[in-house]
């Protein structure tokens, strides 16, 4: 006999709030009791910066409020121009504005060229973008093949592009997103407004943050990337970093070289707001069509962890994760239609998503083949052939921008792609040769498969175990399915009193939309649980969840539209649904401000609206003053040119990498090229070869830096103390040794 309706009632209800909790409860404590985050839950920068940003969140969701169209403009724009200008970001956010919109405008102009009328709409605006960055990135790369790639030339470039972009006249991002919100009730607009300030609060938040990546190669485009005068010209570095595909890269450089970290994390920060709108259209095309229950899910995924700390990093992680969410629009637009529009588009988005992150290839390895299966077997409505002249022309920019940021690696590398392991591999075999000095390591260890069940628990509920408690995937898209899963099974064998949603009501098109999606979740979690990779130290279980960000955010919007469909029938199970997401919400945002790449919330609270908005310089200045190496640092800015040089310094703060000049860690040449630092003799020939001008080294006496990998760095130096022709500058706790005439003499 089938359990009555109230025990069905009670039953989902205690899934819903014990699950709930049990989900939330578990983690918090796993993350700060047992992964030691307590300490960083004491600090100012977390309590007040925690206590200013709620106080922030809440005034402008309820100043979106105001009825008076003006005064509610004026007031938010106070609001967050005040909390912007105490964190030292209101410029970049300024900045970060102006170059998108530019960007949105020169799609808006390419598609007019096209002979095609740019739609204004939410995938108007996101083809909008796509487009403008192809054709930004198609001059820029020619360009820079051309010989005219450095940062000025690239700055000069975009100015000229300004020029058609403002004669486009497309209408701004900014002003649709208000209209938008104008538009909507007061409750919707106070669920807007919580998600807009959280996206101040992230703004704030990357004025604080640097983290290794950022500062090893992110921050510093000018001088890795182009600092030679081109993309295509070799920077001598070592690191395999520096030969993967730049495109996203590249497309920060016009921003690069300005003092702050911001500018450039803020680009990220508002790609994050392209792929809200994404899911948010996703949403209404899974059949949600309440505009609130649409706003609780992105709010649900541009707090979770994985989503919102990848928003602070200065890489293209997640604009990848962007463009294979719009993909997935484009290939339900495709299977419903047979429209080839939609597909040319996808097409477009599928190529340069890999040319963002190489991680997007097995996404697509997964994705690809299911669309097409499904355009097999099962039939779509013919509305039109297309493909229309624009979608050509973005499918032929994502091709060209994808072979020279693929020739770029193929130049300097001598491979096409430098990892991972099988390309590589592959590679080899067919006989590619690295070049000197690009360097590779192993990418993918070796898998222990008796791993995968504990490892399944730790990514959700013991996160601090797989080495990236700071990017958490979470684990509320398990609590939504599981939600799903308990409905089915309870109404699985009744004929009447369904709360909605039953599978009779389920139609073709439900099968073009969920099964793209349903690719990329499968696609997610099976690399999460089946692949990982090697970090200096550690090898990182279940990857990086930066890696994951198209699969979580297909699972949380594929389980979130199937728990709301099922739920919403029942008065006393949906509300309890939105108070857990509300919940979970609450606590993904707390444990995003917490664990940000490593530095807890934002500045402790102070009066001091005064300080400059070139934060990475002025922060960079004090801490080579603090750490003894002020006067190397001005030495080598005093050069005007890009000097490279070799060292060792304090890893903790990534100190070396801050300095004016193409540094790279000692480290980084031993791990990328072992052979060359064996023994003084190969250490000396590779000095020779890669014309290293200067090398720094950490004095005796300063036991903070350890320096145990660059053992044959302090060997060699100490072999040229005493040397006359060597010059040296000795500041408190570093000495710099010049040693271009040695170079030159060997050569």
């Amino acid at each position: 006999m089938a359990p009555s309706r109230s025990i069905r009632t009670a039953l989902l209800f205690i899934l819903i709030a014990g699950g709930a909790l049990a989900c939330i409860l578990t983690a918090l404590w796993q993350l700060i009791v047992a992964g030691d985050l307590h300490y960083e839950v004491s600090r100012p920068g977390f309590r007040q910066g925690g206590i200013e940003a709620i106080i922030v969140v809440l005034a402008f969701a309820a100043a979106v409020q105001l009825s008076d169209r003006k005064w509610r403009l004026l007031i938010c724009l106070g609001l967050a121009a005040l909390y912007l200008r105490r964190h030292e970001v209101d410029a970049a956010v300024v900045v970060d504005l102006l170059y998108v919109e530019f960007i949105l405008a020169l799609g808006a102009f390419a598609t007019r060229l096209c002979g095609t009328t740019p739609s204004f709409n939410i995938v108007g605006y996101l083809r909008n973008f796509t487009l403008g960055f192809l054709v930004w990135s198609a001059c820029a790369w020619i360009a820079s093949a051309l010989g005219w790639g450095s940062l000025r030339d690239l700055r000069i470039l975009s100015l000229l592009l300004l020029i058609p972009a403002l004669y486009a006249r497309a209408p701004p991002w900014c002003a649709f997103v208000e209209a938008r919100v104008h538009a909507m009730s007061n409750k919707e607009r106070f669920c807007a407004g919580l998600l807009i300030a959280w996206f101040l609060t992230l703004f704030a938040h990357s004025a604080t943050v640097f983290s290794y990546d950022d500062v090893w190669y992110g921050l510093r485009g000018e001088r890795v990337l182009v600092g030679e005068g081109s993309v295509f010209v070799s920077q001598g570095l070592v690191a395999a970093i520096h030969y993967f595909p730049k495109v996203y890269e590249l497309f920060l450089l016009p921003l690069s070289g300005l003092g702050s970290s911001s500018v450039l994390a803020g680009l990220s920060i508002l790609i994050l707001g392209f792929l809200a709108a994404a899911a948010y259209e996703l949403t209404r095309l899974l059949g949600v069509v309440d505009v609130r229950a649409r706003l609780l899910c992105i709010a649900v995924v541009v707090s979770l962890p994985a989503i919102a700390n990848t928003a602070l990093d200065v890489k293209g992680d997640l604009f990848s994760g962007f463009l294979l969410v719009l993909a997935w629009i484009h290939a339900s637009g495709f299977l419903a239609t047979r429209n080839r529009d939609y597909l040319f588009w996808m097409l477009a988005l599928l190529c340069l998503s890999t040319q963002a992150k190489l991680t997007a290839v097995p996404f697509i390895g997964v994705f690809l083949p299911a669309v097409c299966l499904l355009a097999v077997f099962r039939r779509g409505q013919i509305v039109a052939t297309g493909p229309s002249p624009v979608a050509v022309v973005a499918l032929a920019l994502a091709i060209i921008v994808s072979a020279l940021a693929t020739a770029r690696t193929w130049i300097l590398a001598g491979v096409p792609t430098i990892g991972p392991d099988p390309l590589f591999n592959l590679w080899r075999t067919l006989g590619f040769d690295l070049l000197f000095p690009a360097g590779t390591m192993h990418w993918v260890m070796p898998k222990d498969w008796s791993d995968v069940g504990p490892l399944a628990v730790d990514i959700l509920f013991r996160p601090q175990l797989t080495g990236q408690w700071g990017n958490w995937t979470g684990n509320v898209w398990l609590w939504m399915a599981a939600l799903v899963f308990a409905h089915v099974a309870l109404y699985a064998n009744t004929s009447g009193n369904q709360l909605t949603h039953t599978p009779q009501q389920i139609s073709k098109d439900d099968y073009a939309i969920r099964v793209p999606g349903l690719s990329l979740m499968v696609a997610g979690f099976a690399i999460m649980l089946f692949w990982g990779f090697n970090l200096p130290g550690a090898n990182v279980r279940g990857g990086n969840g930066n890696y994951f960000i198209a699969g979580v955010t297909s699972a949380l919007l594929l389980t979130f539209s199937a728990a709301w469909l099922r739920l919403r029938g029942h008065r006393l199970l949906h509300t309890a649904f939105i108070i857990a997401l509300m919940t979970f919400c609450l606590s993904q945002a707390m444990c995003s401000f917490l664990t940000g790449d490593w530095t807890p919330g934002t500045r402790a609270l102070d009066l001091d609206f005064t300080r400059s908005p070139r934060q990475l310089r002025h922060s960079s200045k004090s801490l080579f003053k603090e750490q003894g190496i002020f006067a190397i640092a001005q030495h080598l800015e005093s050069l005007n040119y890009n000097a490279r040089v070799v060292g060792c310094t304090r890893f903790s703060d990534v100190m070396g990498y801050r300095l004016p000049a193409r540094f790279e860690d000692i480290a980084q040449v031993t791990r990328g090229r072992p052979g060359e630092a064996d023994t003084l003799e190969n250490f000396s020939h590779f000095l020779v070869r890669d014309r290293i001008e200067y090398l720094i080294v950490p004095i005796t006496a300063n036991s903070e830096t350890d320096c145990d990998v660059g053992g044959i760095l302090l060997a060699f130096a100490a072999k040229l103390d005493g040397n006359a022709h060597i010059p040296t500058l000795r500041d408190e706790s570093y000495v710099l040794y010049d040693i271009r005439a040695l170079i030159s003499a060997e050569h």
